[in-house]
């Protein structure tokens, strides 16, 4: 639940417990406790006297020990390859630049005719 504070202090820093009150179902009083304990057991740093606020501790980030998947993790192998040829085209006009193989206009023009075809934009 200490996360979920914290993230509710994020989301709306003037009334977090009014937040976190909707998204889990508690009234004021059972989050008032059940944040005095994460203080207390040491999962949620201190705040202010009488302000909302805090931080997770290393003990609650070892607790909850969370991955969050990136990108990268939740793309598909057809998203992944796509990616990389990306890359790929990105690397190559980067060498061609730094080799003179082309001159600065031209490296330009290539680099946002790639952009436009990542991002699905007509020339």
């Amino acid at each position: 639940m200490a996360d979920q504070y914290v993230q509710a202090c994020r989301e709306h820093p003037e009334k977090p417990m009014t937040l976190l009150a909707e998204k889990t179902g508690l009234d004021g009083s059972q989050l008032r406790g059940v944040i005095y304990q994460a203080r207390r057991r040491g999962f949620l740093t201190s705040a202010p006297a009488g302000a909302a606020g805090g931080q997770l501790t290393r003990k609650a980030l070892s607790v909850l020990k969370r991955k969050v998947p990136t990108a990268w993790d939740q793309a598909t192998d057809e998203q992944r390859r796509a990616a990389v040829a990306r890359e790929d085209q990105f690397a190559a006009l980067d060498a061609a630049l730094a080799a003179q193989h082309i001159d600065r206009a031209t490296y330009e023009e290539r680099y946002q005719k790639l952009l436009d075809e990542m991002f699905g934009e007509e020339g």
